[in-house]
This record gives structure tokens, C-alpha cells and sequence, in this order.
């Protein structure tokens, strides 16, 4: 009886950990430490989230072989996530968020933290794309996107602590790319 109850208690605290999903609070206040720009005007802020893969999950834990497991999800829409960075980031710049002319709209193209297993440790790299196109009276005047490539972290674990941290970090570099872009700096001055 006391050897059933260990092996039931045993079962019950390793089950589900690596097949269970896993809910992570992503980031939502930019850390860089941009410059505030002398010339920084008016700019209308959207965000929509166009990616096509991987929409409902941010990563997918991996156990000891290599093998996808749970789910890792944020517990805010990605578009949420990287609006509230940007806002961040664009106030720290000195611009002004208000509706009219210029138009900023990013799009969100990719959003997910990918493991890499190795001998003793592993990796996390994480795919943050985001699409900018910046218009005045509606048509566009510049176009670009930007990424995470470069951004990777070495971790033990293939878990959704390991992903949030990846993604953060790619995320803060690819805001940092976009608000000292000196083409989207220019495309974003008022004529």
C-alpha cells in the first residue's frame, strides 16, 4: 500500500510539466534608452497582428530529445505586447501619439521562440518580425521591416520562462532597430 502511494504520489508531481501549457506575462513597458529626437512631431499609432503561423502560441516547451511538447501562450495579444513597447519607445523619442498625419501601422509577421537543444544546454531563439509602413494622407511613404535576427539566449530549460526572457529581449532589440532608424526617423518628421 505504501509503495502504491508513492508510486501515485510520484506520478502525479512529474505529470504535466512538460506537456501542460504554459501562460507567460510578456514585457509591456519599453527598457531601451533611446534619445529624445529635437524635431519629434505627431505620429498616428496602429498595431495589427498579421502573422500566419503560430498565432495562438508564442513557443512550444521541448523535452530531453528535442520533441515539441506544451504550448507556450502569452497571456496578452501580441499586439497589445508590442503596442505598449512602442508607445513607450515613441514618447521616449519625443513624439507625440495623436490621430492624423503622419500614420505609423506595424504590423506583427512573426512572434515565436524557437529551441535549440545541444549536448549539456540549449538555446532559444526567438523569430520577432515586425512590418512598418509609414503614410501621409494615405499613401505610403516608407516601408521596411525589421527583426530579431542576431538575439539569442543560452538556457537549461525549454520552458516558457526560457521563451518570455528570449522574447523580450528580441522584442526590446527590434523596437531599439525601428525608433533610431534614421529612414524612419526621417519618413516620420512633419513636412
Amino acid at each position: 500500500m505504501r509503495t502504491m502511494i508513492l508510486i501515485l504520489a510520484g506520478a502525479v508531481a512529474l505529470s504535466g510539466c512538460a506537456t501542460s501549457e504554459a501562460i507567460e506575462v510578456l514585457n509591456t513597458r519599453y527598457q531601451g534608452a533611446a534619445a529624445p529626437l529635437a524635431d519629434a512631431g505627431p505620429v498616428a499609432l496602429t498595431v495589427v497582428d498579421e502573422r500566419m503561423q503560430y498565432r495562438t502560441m508564442i513557443g512550444q516547451k521541448e523535452n530531453g530529445y528535442g520533441m515539441d511538447m506544451g504550448a507556450i501562450r502569452s497571456s496578452q495579444p501580441i499586439e497589445q505586447v508590442v503596442r505598449e513597447n512602442l508607445v513607450g519607445a515613441l514618447t521616449a523619442r519625443g513624439y507625440d501619439l495623436a490621430a492624423g498625419d503622419p500614420a505609423m501601422r506595424v504590423a506583427v509577421k512573426s512572434f515565436f521562440a524557437d529551441f535549440k537543444s545541444g549536448l549539456l544546454s540549449g538555446s532559444v531563439v526567438p523569430d520577432v518580425r515586425l512590418a512598418v509602413t509609414v503614410s501621409r494622407s494615405g499613401a505610403a511613404d516608407f516601408v521596411k521591416e525589421y527583426d530579431s535576427s542576431g538575439v539569442e539566449i543560452s538556457t537549461l530549460l525549454a520552458d516558457g520562462g526560457s521563451a518570455k526572457r528570449a522574447l523580450d529581449k528580441a522584442l526590446a532589440a527590434v523596437i531599439d532597430k525601428m525608433v533610431t532608424d534614421p529612414e524612419l526617423i526621417a519618413a516620420l518628421r512633419t513636412a
